[in-house]
């Protein structure tokens, strides 16, 4: 078992719930960010070869 770090354990469950799930929007925002990201450089390449 994992012992919480003393800052983590002042927390309560509803604020570590609340982070939990802005942690994990935060993380689908960067993800769909670098898809964006991958398929302009994608289509960028495309372009120039043409």
């Amino acid at each position: 078992m994992i012992k919480p770090d003393k800052k983590s354990s002042n927390k309560s469950y509803e604020d570590l719930k609340e982070e939990n799930d802005y942690l994990k929007a935060k993380i689908a925002y960067l993800e769909k960010l670098d898809a964006f990201v991958q398929r302009k450089k994608k289509f960028q390449t495309k372009k120039k070869h043409k």
